[in-house]
């Protein structure tokens, strides 16, 4: 499942289908930025141990 995170992640930030469409300008982008901190933070946590 840790494994899964990051590619999950990184699907959503490249997939053109958002929770919040990137039209939006402020709002749209937070989507993305909330996708890859966690995505990044799982990848982290996977990398320490």
């Amino acid at each position: 499942m840790k494994k899964l995170i990051p590619i999950l992640s990184a699907i959503y930030i490249i997939s053109p289908i958002d929770l919040i469409p990137d039209v939006i300008p402020v709002l749209g982008w937070i989507d993305d930025v909330v996708a890859l901190v966690i995505g990044v933070s799982a990848m982290l946590k996977k990398t320490e141990k």
